[in-house]
């Protein structure tokens, strides 16, 4: 029974084809974002994952955080969409950036 199966498959071409084989994809940008209380180390793990798949992969810091001189009083949502904005424009190509709901990156899409 195997043996006609086999031969079946033979004569019908299809043990001849190649495996298919799924093409990497393109390589992106990724912008990660931080949510409140929060520093770009969040994004460690996801950072490490997309490099590993050959992305590209930048992980900020908003104002206030990291030792980021900032005074708190000047630390503003608009601020924070500003920075995420200028990282992004400093790229110089387009970038894809997972952000938590709520967070500055997501006043940036476009």
């Amino acid at each position: 029974m195997l043996a006609a199966l086999a031969a079946g498959l033979l004569a019908a071409g299809c043990a001849q084809q190649p495996p298919h084989r799924v093409a990497p994809a393109p390589a992106r940008t990724y912008v990660l974002v931080h949510g409140a209380f929060e520093d770009h180390s969040i994004w460690d793990a996801v950072r490490e994952g997309l490099e590993q798949a050959g992305q590209h992969v930048v992980a900020i810091d908003l104002p206030g955080r990291a030792g980021d001189p900032t005074p708190v009083d000047q630390i503003t949502l608009d601020l924070y969409r500003d920075t995420v904005e200028r990282a992004i424009a400093g790229l110089g190509e387009p970038a894809t950036s997972p952000a938590p709901s709520g967070s500055p990156a997501s006043s940036v899409a476009r």
